[in-house]
Order: C-alpha cells, then sequence, then structure tokens
C-alpha cells in the first residue's frame, strides 16, 4: 500500500536494510496456509480486505494528522497521501457492504495489484519500512507478500456471481446491475463523508514547526522540519542548536547532518574522507564537521576513523529534527554558500 513518508520516524531518513526475498515467500505461504485451513468464502475473504485497508487508512491519516512530511515529489505529497487514505476509506466502506461484487472484486486485484508493486520497489530499494501503515514499521517483503497474497485469495474466491452460468455474454459476466437497493450506496457514501471529512480536515490542517532566517523556531510543535532549500545566502540557522556552533561561526566548514544508523549517511561520510585529509593541508579547502542529530549512537563510534581530520557535534536532542539525511552545507563565515552532495567532494 501506498506510504506516507519515506520514514518511519520523524527524525527522516529511516534506516535502510537488505531483506532477503525468502521473506516473501515466507508470508505467502502462511498467509494462504491459514486461510485455506479455515476455508473462507468471498463473502468472509472480502472483509479481511477491508480491515486491512481501513486499518491501513487510519494509521496512515493518523500520521498526515500528526507528523510532517518531506516528499517533494507528487507520490510523496501530502495532498496525495489523503487522496490514498480517503481512496482506502471509502474502498474499505465499499467492500463490507458488498455493494456490487464483481466490479469490486475486480477492483480489489487492480488496488492490491498497485499495492504490491509500490511495496516490491520499496523492498527493492532497500527501505526499512514500506510506509502502509503509517509510523508502524511493515518490513516491505513482508507488505508486498501480504498484498500478493491478497491477489491470490482473491483470485481463489470470487464473488459467486462470477462463479455461476449467465445469460449475458461471458466478456460481459464479471458486469452486473445493482443488486442492493439505493440506499446502500447512499449509507456507504454518507458512512464516508461522515468519517472522511473530518479525516481529510485533520490530516489538511497540520502546520509545519520551522526555522526563521535567525534560527528561532516558529511553531509550537515538538518536530522541527528543516527547508535547506531555503537557506542559501543566510545565517546557517542550526549554529545555535549545534554543540560546536560557536566553533563553526568562523572560517568555512562543510557541514554533514545524519544519523548513526543511517546506511545513506554512512556511505555518504564514507567518501567524504578523502576530501577531509586534503583539506586538512590546504586551507582553500572548507574543513569537515559531522553533526550527529538525535537520538545519538550510544556506543559513541566515531564515524570516521581517528587518523580522518574532522570535527565532531551534536545537534540538541530536546527537538526532533526532520530533515532528508545526510544533509550537507558548506558554510561560510556563518554563510550557507551551497546546499550540496557528497558527490562534489570526493
Amino acid at each position: 500500500m501506498f506510504a506516507t513518508s519515506p520514514k518511519t520516524s520523524p527524525n527522516t531518513s529511516a534506516p535502510k536494510r537488505k531483506y532477503s526475498a525468502p521473506r516473501l515467500s515466507i508470508t505467502l505461504t502462511c498467509f494462504l496456509t491459514v486461510l485455506r485451513s479455515i476455508g473462507p468464502s468471498y463473502d468472509a475473504f472480502r472483509l479481511v480486505v477491508a480491515a486491512v485497508l481501513l486499518l491501513a487508512a487510519g494509521l496512515k491519516g493518523y500520521q498526515l494528522s500528526t507528523e510532517p512530511v518531506l516528499g517533494t515529489g507528487l507520490l510523496d505529497s501530502r495532498w496525495f497521501l489523503i487522496g490514498v487514505v480517503e481512496f482506502e476509506l471509502f474502498f474499505g466502506f465499499w467492500l463490507l457492504a458488498n455493494l456490487l461484487p464483481s466490479v469490486s472484486w475486480a477492483a480489489a486485484l487492480a488496488c492490491f495489484g498497485i499495492f504490491a508493486g509500490t511495496s516490491l520497489y520499496k523492498a527493492m530499494s532497500g527501505d526499512a519500512s514500506c510506509g502502509c501503515f503509517g509510523r508502524l514499521p511493515v518490513n516491505p517483503w513482508y507488505a508486498a507478500g501480504l498484498d500478493l497474497a491478497i491477489v491470490l485469495c482473491l483470485l481463489y474466491w470470487p464473488p459467486p456471481q462470477m462463479c455461476s452460468p449467465a445469460s449475458t455474454s461471458p466478456a460481459f459476466r464479471w458486469i452486473e446491475l445493482p443488486s442492493r437497493p439505493s440506499r446502500y450506496f447512499g449509507g456507504v457514501a454518507a458512512v464516508w463523508l461522515l468519517v472522511g471529512i473530518p479525516a481529510a480536515f485533520a490530516m489538511s490542517s497540520y502546520t509545519n514547526t520551522t526555522l526563521s532566517d535567525t534560527g528561532k523556531i516558529v511553531g509550537t510543535g515538538d518536530i522541527v522540519v528543516l527547508e535547506p532549500a531555503t537557506w542559501l545566502g543566510k545565517r546557517f540557522p542550526l549554529l545555535d542548536y549545534i554543540d560546536i556552533g560557536a566553533d563553526l561561526k568562523e572560517g568555512r566548514w562543510l557541514i554533514v547532518l545524519y544519523h548513526h544508523d543511517c546506511p545513506k549517511c554512512r556511505q555518504a561520510i564514507g567518501k567524504l574522507a578523502k576530501f577531509a585529509s586534503r583539506s586538512a593541508v590546504n586551507s582553500a579547502e572548507p574543513r569537515l564537521a559531522l553533526i550527529e542529530m538525535p537520538p545519538y549512537d550510544e556506543a559513541g563510534v566515531p564515524p570516521l576513523p581517528p587518523d580522518v581530520p574532522f570535527v565532531h557535534g551534536l545537534l540538541r536532542k530536546d527537538k526532533q529534527w526532520f530533515a532528508h539525511a545526510p544533509l550537507i552545507e558548506e558554510i561560510s563565515g556563518s554563510v550557507v554558500v551551497q546546499t550540496t552532495t557528497d558527490a562534489l567532494y570526493q
């Protein structure tokens, strides 16, 4: 199922882990074994599908109502994700009411086929969680297994209308006239509006807590959204929140904000080791400062070997900092001169 955010926590950049594909087959096997032992029909299984959709919608909706969204593309935008939540709510209620079973069956196949593809993409990308259930971390391989299992079960248990002879052409057998009174359709729409409108308002009314140009926190939330795209040519706003901020105010620095458990951060820092060695003998190069974002590494393992020249600092832990990590900024005299990637400094 679609994710709200590429992350499982407000500290962003959730650690990416490598999961093996056998977990996908394990999930499929267990799910199908349980269902075969119960022996459900389509009428019973659609309730399971509806429950999955409503649970996913509820958890994602809560996350969107209480947390910022970092996505910059369409699929990660807040409005698109709100649309996904509203669709899951509507389709879940629709399946509960059992309206147009054959059409609903076909729509569910397409829906969970798309969900499975999205989860597989996240699994192959190494994401730690699919984001299908909001902040509840779910291994993308398991999520893909669940989605594919639902697809297989829908194929195994089609609606009874599709299993009986029809007087129409086989090509149109899956199309049917409404078998329920119009008040059933109105009831589904009413319940969806009753739940969906307040949910949409809550999800869309969330206001980010950010940093001003002077470094002051604007907003009352505990999660502070970092917006480096707005920092260029201005004073680096995090200087007052870094324990070695006074040292960074003078001279040129390449500042890397990272999470200790983020493989992408570790990879970027490793690539900067040669740059740090060069900058130690060339005063024209900025010095390297590695700033750890909370939660900190309790083991205290340094991000680079001791023979690599760099300084290490900590970002204050009384706030949750929300940003794509690693966040790399070049500053000169406290002013941001470039928001960049490690590739420019290898």
